[in-house]
């Protein structure tokens, strides 16, 4: 049968919509029926192509994800993005490109060498297509050897190791062109902001993060709850934001969070917006970034390895 990806979209679908959850950009969606920057159409060149590089993308869904790193569902057209590199690949060298009937054989990643696949990756025009080409076959490598992909679609070899990912990856970070350094006193002024929202109101959206967190990474076809916490579109979340005090300003809550009524002739009562609560909850995060990255130095591809609770006060 097929898979909900979300709760406007199947598996099967050629454009999965993911508007029905919290996003920073704006609406989340992923074509895959469009004219690439390859020059072919995912849809029409090979049914094996497509449904490798849905398979790979279906897996960067958050409430998909086996990893547990993937939280954003802003971020999977980024994901397919990168993962049309295969596509290009399996082009050259004609991989799973089906004949004229469904029983005719195939030609698959596993019959070719390591050092076809390091060659192919080598003449990537940039530091960061070698990376992006180069963690794509590493994903992919994951998923076969965790069982997570029908078994016409695993690939069996190793191809690349987390260790020559590891060097591709600093190579890229390294090419990458420096911002201009900001001025000195607008710095000052992005490092106290960011100081004073954590200090001053981090207790209010640490709250709204536990008390939201199933609307926040959104909910599937027939679901009610993930994990702890309410929804912001239910009479007891709604109840729960009446009864808390965020810190005042002025006599009212510092936040522009307010409780809504519905509009639509068919619905009423009341509820939150979730695209409020999730801006606000994600400030919180850019500024707690803003601060590692101004007193450690650290660069983005550090930052992704901390883990929760790593840090301590002296």
């Amino acid at each position: 049968g097929d898979i909900p990806v979300s709760p406007l979209s199947m598996f099967s679908d050629n454009t999965w919509d993911f508007s029905s959850f919290p996003c920073p950009s704006g609406r989340a969606r992923v074509n895959f029926d469009y004219d690439n920057r390859h020059g072919f159409n995912a849809v029409n060149a090979s049914k094996h192509w497509l449904m490798i590089f849905k398979a790979l993308i279906f897996y960067r869904i958050p409430r998909y994800s086996f990893s547990g790193l993937n939280r954003s569902y802003g971020a999977v057209p980024a994901a397919k993005s990168r993962f049309l590199s295969l596509l290009k690949f399996f082009d050259k060298y004609g991989l799973y490109v089906q004949g004229a009937n469904d029983s005719t054989p195939y030609r698959t990643i596993d019959e070719l060498t390591k050092e076809t696949v390091h060659g192919y990756l080598k003449e990537r025009a940039s530091a960061m297509l070698r990376w992006e080409f180069g963690a794509a076959i590493q994903y992919w490598q994951k998923l076969s050897r965790s069982q997570m992909l029908p078994l016409m679609y695993a690939g069996r070899g190793e191809f690349v190791t987390d260790e020559e990912i590891s060097v591709l990856r600093q190579e890229a970070d390294q090419a990458t062109e420096a911002f201009e350094p900001i001025p000195l006193d607008e710095y000052g002024n992005i490092i106290s902001y960011s100081s004073s929202m954590v200090v001053e109101y981090a207790d209010d959206l640490l709250w709204l993060a536990r008390t939201y967190f199933p609307t926040l990474i959104g909910l599937g076809r027939g679901a009610h709850s993930i994990g702890e916490g309410l929804s912001c579109a239910s009479p007891e979340g709604v109840a729960a934001f009446r009864a808390y005090t965020p810190v005042q300003v002025g006599g009212r809550p510092w936040w522009s969070i307010e409780v809504l009524e519905r509009s639509h002739p068919r619905d009423s009562g009341e509820y939150l917006s979730y695209a409020q609560v999730a801006s606000n909850v994600q400030a919180l995060f850019d500024c707690a970034i803003t601060i590692i990255f101004a007193t450690t130095g650290m660069r983005r591809s550090e930052l992704w390895y901390l883990k929760a609770n790593c840090t301590r006060t002296d």
